[in-house]
């Protein structure tokens, strides 16, 4: 259960600052061996068994969320039920704290790496208030 919400909880911190996805940068294989002696299966054929390594990273694209609406009168003009900013934080050096703070728990439960840490508050810093 504690790993399951700390995934959640990099899922929100990703998802706040910015959308990420992993890709691939390069695929090492090692080995590949044939499966049941190299046997056809239908029209598909010999199936196999490769080994190796995936190497990626993660990749950041921007302009794939909904903001945020600013203010509670805002966010009722729009209809939208997610809490406006000024509901959530107190101020942009709060909200930063707050993703600072979440980020930091993701790297004690091995979620981010430390120099994940400061990306992610570089971005939240960042982002228009």
């Amino acid at each position: 259960m504690k790993r399951a919400m700390g995934f959640i909880g990099l899922i929100v911190i990703l998802a706040a600052t910015t959308t990420a996805e992993a890709c691939v940068t390069r695929i090492e294989v090692s080995r590949r061996e044939a499966i049941a002696g190299g046997q056809a299966f239908g029209s598909v054929g010999p199936y196999e068994k490769v080994v190796g390594r995936f190497h990626g990273e993660l990749c950041y694209r921007d302009g794939s969320f909904v903001p945020l609406a600013k203010s509670r009168a805002e966010r009722e003009a729009k209809g939208d039920p997610r809490p406006s900013l000024e509901e959530r934080y107190q101020d942009k050096a709060d909200y930063v704290a707050k993703v600072r703070q979440a980020a930091l728990a993701l790297e004690r439960e091995g979620y981010l790496l430390p120099e994940d840490v400061q990306r992610v508050q570089d971005s939240a810093a960042a982002t228009p208030w």
